[in-house]
């Protein structure tokens, strides 16, 4: 599923000068994401705001948790 979806895309919205351009580098930082454990939104789609998110093991339905922080100038 990720690799059709990744396929289809010309290219990808640059929200901040932090954002991800291309589709090499949101494959090269899936496989970041995937290699440490956790996520890092450092700016990328809102100047200010940085996010942390961790997939949670459970038996249940996918679990993530996640943490925002915002600051301002």
């Amino acid at each position: 599923e990720l690799e059709r979806r990744l396929a289809a895309l010309d290219r990808l919205p640059v929200r901040t000068p932090r954002s991800l351009r291309t589709v090499a580098q949101l494959r090269a930082d899936l496989a970041a994401v995937q290699e440490r454990g956790y996520s890092v939104d450092d700016e990328q789609g809102v100047p200010g705001i940085r996010c942390f998110g961790v997939g949670v093991g459970s038996p249940g339905p996918p679990t993530a948790v996640s943490a925002t922080r915002y600051s301002s100038p």
